[in-house]
């Protein structure tokens, strides 16, 4: 058994895995963790059978061998495989990446700030040429339906810690972060808001199961619009005043006219996707989405509420491809 485990089987993996994509310390993990189960011991039985039907000696001590086999290679996989693989560094990393349902251009836009700190994001999306300006800026896309488990299963939803709802759709977004939440567990779900009620996603955000994200209800077709005419400006503003024991009421009310989209919020040193309610304190820092046409009047605005621009990034835009 021990020839098995510290000789046979390191000796197959590397063999079979030479010329793949997997690193030395993968194939080393791979060669390590292999608990057996019900298939050897199938197998071993019907020889072990077939050894005793045809007088042959031998199948006793084989199908022995084989539960042997299993047993120590459960307990000893189950054991190590944790250490093991937090020494040779092939662990997988904890929650932390953000799924992002739609290619908009308020997504991108977040995408694209999320990114520049660091943070992993995927975009899941069935319309092939939103994925493919997401692809084209850089990020990683998983074409599909991304109601469907295998679809989550390729973009590794285990990994993620956040869901970005952003179709103009309420009830696919409802049902988008319902399912992330039943088969993944993941535990932040950030829905587009509507202004009507009634739909999936507005009952989950009124219970309290998702949030808004941004800073209210924003149109998102429209930012979409404006950002092929090239009239979205993406800046970053600091929060200079107190904190407040609730959501100031501007945000609310720019929705209606749209000048300005709070996209995310940097506090500490993590950036995150803005919700609703999430109260800035001082020192805080926001990614913008401006409309450039109202830029002055969303400045101002903005100011009212101690939201100061940062001049070094002023000159900053973003344009949809």
């Amino acid at each position: 058994m021990a020839a098995l485990i510290l000789c046979v089987r390191p000796f197959e993996v590397f063999l079979a895995t030479q010329g793949s994509d997997l690193t030395l310390r993968e194939r080393a993990f791979v060669a390590w963790v292999g608990p057996r189960g019900i298939v050897a011991a199938a197998i071993a039985s019907i020889v072990a059978g077939t050894l005793e039907y045809e007088d042959i000696p031998g199948g006793v001590e084989l199908r022995a061998l084989v539960f042997l086999t299993i047993a120590c290679t459960v307990v000893l996989a189950g054991l190590s495989a944790g250490p093991v693989g937090r020494w040779l560094g092939v662990r997988l990393p904890g929650r932390e990446g953000v799924a992002i349902l739609s290619a908009n251009a308020l997504s991108l836009a977040l995408a694209n700030a999320l990114r520049d700190k660091g943070r992993t994001v995927v975009f899941l999306d069935s319309n092939p040429q939103q994925i493919r300006v997401a692809e084209e800026a850089g990020h990683q896309v998983i074409f599909g339906n991304a109601l469907q488990e295998r679809i989550m299963q390729r973009a590794r939803f285990e990994s993620i810690d956040t869901i970005v709802a952003l179709t103009g759709n309420d009830t696919l977004n409802g049902v988008f972060s319902r399912r992330a939440r039943e088969l993944f567990g993941v535990p932040t779900s950030l829905i587009a808001g509507s202004q009507t009620t009634g739909g999936v996603g507005s009952e989950m955000i009124a219970r309290g199961a998702a949030k808004m994200i941004f800073d209210g209800p924003h149109d998102v077709e429209r930012w979409d619009v404006r950002s092929r005419r090239g009239d979205v400006e993406i800046v970053e503003l600091e929060f200079q005043g107190s904190p407040a024991e609730e959501q100031p009421s501007e945000p609310s009310a720019s929705s209606a006219s749209e000048r300005y989209v709070f996209l995310a919020i940097e506090q500490g040193d993590r950036l995150k996707p803005m919700s609703s309610q999430d109260v800035p304190a001082a020192g805080d820092r926001a990614i913008v989405a401006l409309h450039l046409p109202d830029r002055s009047e969303a400045l101002e605005s903005l100011a009212d509420q101690d939201w100061h621009l940062i001049e070094s990034n002023e000159p900053e835009t973003e344009h949809s491809p």
